[in-house]
């Protein structure tokens, strides 16, 4: 290794241990914020749900691919361990395929709704600013599409939620963060509305991705 590259590597090292005094941070924890610390956030969300269902004359399966705003408030209570709850709501109409090819792509009014709480394991990437995290948690999902002509059936599914991201530290109070979360994913899931749709029963599966920032007061 030449003297140059070496001296290199001092000033980067260098420069990493300063901004970690910068923020006060113990050498083995991640310069960011200390804990335990209260945050709220917003994301602008994706969300692909996809049900199941037999009338008793055909088989369906249809997608919907709605976008969402997620509002976001948690509690970090370690640098490993955070307690967060997420309430998303729809954000424009939803686009329709159905996946067997018996009607063609369309727009639907829709009523979208998903609320859920989390224990958020988290992974410091040491100095560089980004936090590995999970999500396991329990949550509901409610939504209900229409369109012009048609009410289709209101749909409400609980359970298990889950999901995976990443969070970079832009300072010590905010942070940008990107996850994928895994929604409802129920069988035999009863309508909540009346009508045609009474005696069916659908296999419900729901999944998003969210884009966002979050804010430590």
């Amino acid at each position: 290794m030449n003297k140059t590259t070496l001296s290199t590597l001092w000033l980067l090292l260098g420069a990493t241990l300063l901004q970690a005094q910068t923020y006060g941070a113990p050498p083995y924890a991640p310069p960011y914020h200390t804990t335990p610390s209260l945050y709220i956030g917003v994301a602008a969300s994706s969300v692909d749900l996809r049900n199941m269902w037999d009338d008793g004359y055909d088989m369906y399966h249809d997608q919907y691919d709605q976008n969402a705003l997620t509002l976001i408030g948690g509690i970090e209570l370690s640098p490993n361990l955070a307690i967060e709850s997420r309430y998303m709501i729809s954000s424009g109409d939803a686009q329709y395929e159905d996946l067997y090819g018996l009607s063609s792509p369309k727009s639907f009014n829709n009523d979208f709704e998903n609320t859920a709480i989390y224990l958020k394991p988290l992974l410091p990437m040491g100095y560089t600013g980004w936090t590995l995290y999970g999500l396991l948690g329990y949550g509901q999902t409610s939504y209900h599409y229409e369109n012009t002509n048609t009410i289709y059936p209101a749909i409400k599914a609980s359970g298990f939620q889950y999901g995976v991201g990443s969070s970079f530290a832009l300072t010590q109070y905010m942070e940008f963060f990107i996850d994928y979360t895994v929604l409802a994913k129920d069988d035999g899931v009863q309508h909540i509305s009346s009508g045609s749709y009474a005696d069916d029963v659908w296999d419900v599966e729901g999944h998003s991705i969210h884009f966002g920032v979050t804010f430590r007061f």
